[in-house]
């Protein structure tokens, strides 16, 4: 991640950089921080072979086994698809599996 950064951020790509990009608010701590929100917030998705930011399956519960749910991308849905590992009734919280 560190080579990343310093390849991708550094020196900073504006055109015209402003105050608002100076090393003390766009540095590798705060783009760390924020990486990490995002990859808190994605799912890898099998089936589409990629990692996806889904912000709504973040809530889920995460439980590591089998009694939760699964993600996965649906082709014929054109969309992810939450599926139960076993039924659930109406106002049940679903762990993400």
């Amino acid at each position: 991640m560190r080579r990343r950064f310093n390849n991708f951020f550094l020196p900073c790509p504006c055109p015209h950089p402003s105050r608002h990009f100076t090393a003390a608010v766009f540095n590798e701590s705060s783009f760390m921080r924020a990486f990490s929100v995002v990859v808190g917030r994605s799912c890898f998705l099998p089936s589409a072979s990629c990692f996806a930011l889904l912000p709504l399956a973040a809530l889920m519960g995460r439980t590591g086994n089998n009694n939760g749910c699964d993600l996965d991308y649906s082709p014929e849905a054109n969309g992810v698809v939450v599926r139960a590992g076993r039924p659930y009734r109406y106002g049940r919280m679903v762990p993400k599996g």
